[in-house]
């Protein structure tokens, strides 16, 4: 599998600014395996512990500098600032997250008797990871996580394939809500195509190395009621 150039992952965020996900929540793109894809789906990160800022100052992004309890709770729910510790303002922080993604296209070859129906393909993503802020501003966030992908569909038997994820960067252009995360991902184990259901010795792959993009409305600073310190 060619890794892709992120200039491509960076193209296809731009073209779906027009529907970005609600919240905290990520809208993700994922680049085309060997045979399906590419992917696009949702993907929700909590972060579980924080290392707080205590820096004169920062950017604050704790749960408590939002508007009011309500809001305070859904931006909690989906994802924002730190899931146990609504007071602190997270510098780094220990992450857990699910995702879920379809493939828009599959070009595995299959038997006649298989409808194109029932050759859909659906990743299932569970992540923990790490991320720190780079700057004052909060503008910059790195993140590293190791996860399991679970892939299923109807033409073929549930499996899963280790990955690892290296560096994904986020990126908050200005104080504004809008985030855009760009990285990658290694699967170590390849592909076959009867791990699809399509047929035998049609494509085999022994690794994938697939670019991945995100874009997302953090509420940690569109809800917030007070200026930064």
């Amino acid at each position: 599998m060619r890794l892709r150039h992120l200039v491509i992952a960076t193209c296809c965020v731009v073209v779906q600014l027009a529907a970005p996900a609600p919240a905290q929540a990520w809208w993700e793109w994922l680049d085309q395996l060997s045979g399906p894809g590419p992917f696009t789906g949702w993907d929700v990160q909590w972060r579980l512990k924080c290392i707080a800022d205590t820096r004169p100052t920062v950017e604050v992004l704790a749960l408590d500098n939002l508007k009011s309890p309500f809001w305070h709770e859904v931006a909690r729910a989906l994802g924002a600032g730190c899931a146990f510790e609504s007071s602190v303002n997270p510098l780094a922080s220990v992450n857990f997250a699910v995702g879920r993604m379809y493939a828009i296209e599959n070009n595995l070859e299959y038997d006649a008797s298989v409808p194109h129906d029932k050759r859909g393909v659906t990743m299932t993503k569970l992540e923990p990871s790490l991320s720190v802020f780079v700057d004052a501003k909060k503008f910059v966030e790195v993140t590293s996580g190791l996860g399991v992908m679970m892939v299923s569909g109807p033409s073929f038997n549930r499996f899963h394939h280790y990955y690892w994820a290296p560096l994904r960067v986020t990126i908050t252009p200005g104080n504004k809500a809008l985030s855009f995360r760009l990285g990658f991902m290694i699967m170590p184990e390849g592909f076959d195509a009867i791990d699809f259901g399509a047929k035998p010795g049609t494509f085999h792959t022994d690794r994938e190395v697939l670019g991945t993009a995100s874009i997302s409305l953090d509420l940690s600073r569109l809800g917030k009621n007070r200026p930064s310190r």
